[in-house]
């Protein structure tokens, strides 16, 4: 219980919530009108899109991390069908 609760609190999932916030605040009909009374409605879609943009970055890195190079697999392969066929 206690790593889902960590994973809910981390920095990335809070980006998430705020850009889902500011998503529904630029998009619901009352909240979209006050926006667009007080002249705020250009700087909550930048907030929006440097929290998407951050979010994006933030898992196209995790993603990179978790990937192994290609080249040792290919090595890998390689090796053993030269083990195998080789004989």
């Amino acid at each position: 219980m206690s790593a889902i609760w960590h994973d809910r609190t981390r920095r990335s999932a809070r980006g998430t919530r705020h850009a889902d916030y500011l998503y529904r605040l630029a998009s619901g009909t009352h909240a979209a009108k006050e926006l667009r009374l007080f002249g705020l409605a250009d700087w909550v879609i930048e907030r929006f899109r440097a929290r998407r943009q951050r979010l994006l970055e933030l898992r196209w890195n995790a993603t990179r991390l978790r990937e192994r190079p290609l080249i040792w697999s290919v090595l890998l392969v390689l090796a053993a069908n030269l083990l195998v066929f080789g004989r």
